[in-house]
């Protein structure tokens, strides 16, 4: 009599935790979070349930690393060096382009993880772990201007959020709501892109204060 062939395949850990993730991010994506079973994931992938909780600990956790993952904002490449040449607006507009290829290839996943970024309500500690998953995407944005992301002052890390919000509505807009092309979006990301990091000095300047008028006489 003919056996199965067991479908678990040796992994190394990070092969084996970015095939979980796959699985569940397409549980997730197409079905509520109640109805998604860390049992039918194991099973989808040959592995033993246990496995799956070494590596995420719990259901939860395994939702939240999905939205983690999922939700970013584009590579940029560096920028003084770029505005300097004269070559900022091309790089942007390469790097923009293949975010949102990635993002229309996993459509579905995409929405879904920024769907339940905001589905949290009153659960402080999801809507923390949430939080700091977008401060990391802003870190990646700040590479680009500053060796140390730590080192950038607060009002260039608030338009780096700004930015980052920016382009997750866009998205929304584009793939859910069908008011935005994807042309229309790679211009609006690349010129808003553009136009805030030349003029990043003057965002940053402290603003002028006129002198307070005295009584009339």
């Amino acid at each position: 009599m003919a056996t199965a062939t067991p479908r678990f395949k040796r992994s190394t850990p990070a092969a084996r935790k970015v095939e979980i993730l796959a699985a569940a991010r397409q549980r997730f994506s197409t079905q509520h979070y109640d109805a998604v079973s860390t049992a039918e994931i194991a099973d989808e992938l040959g592995i033993n349930r246990g496995l799956l909780y070494h590596y995420f600990g719990t259901k939860r956790q395994l939702y939240l690393e999905v939205i983690r993952s999922t939700v970013r904002i584009p590579v940029l490449p560096p920028i003084p060096e770029l505005a300097a040449s004269g070559r900022l607006e091309d790089a942007l507009t390469e790097s923009v382009e293949g975010w949102l290829i990635e993002v229309e290839r996993e459509r579905e996943a995409y929405l879904a993880a920024i769907r339940l970024a905001s589905s949290f309500g009153p659960d402080e500690e999801a809507a923390a772990m949430v939080q700091a998953s977008k401060e990391d995407a802003v870190d990646v944005a700040l590479r680009a201007m500053f060796d140390d992301p730590d080192a950038a002052p607060a009002a260039v890390r608030s338009c780096a959020r700004a930015l980052g919000a920016l382009a997750e509505t866009a998205v929304v807009e584009w793939l859910a709501e069908g008011h935005l092309s994807r042309d229309q979006v790679r211009v609006l990301l690349v010129q808003t892109s553009t136009a805030l990091w030349t003029n990043i000095g003057a965002i940053m300047a402290p603003p002028s204060i006129r002198p307070k008028r005295g009584p009339r006489t």
